[in-house]
């Protein structure tokens, strides 16, 4: 999942394959500022998706700061 900086979800992929929604999905929290509620509470369904593809993600799309410098050949090392 990712947060804010008040601690509000943006959003969070889930998978829980013995839970009532059984697929891979995403949620778009409160801090995601959709302003639909029915978006907000939807299971919207995704594939697997690789910790180093979200952190990937958080850096180039969302403006993260990564904490290495090499952080690009360090996720492509674990691709």
């Amino acid at each position: 999942s990712l947060r804010d900086t008040q601690d509000q979800e943006i959003l969070a992929y889930h998978w829980q394959p013995t839970g009532k929604v059984t697929f891979r999905h995403l949620h778009l929290g409160p801090g995601a500022h959709i302003g639909r509620r029915d978006l907000a509470k939807a299971h919207l369904p995704t594939g697997r998706v690789r910790l180093e593809d979200f952190l990937r993600l958080v850096i180039t799309e969302l403006g993260v700061r990564p904490r290495r410098k090499d952080w690009a050949k360090t996720l492509t090392a674990l691709s």
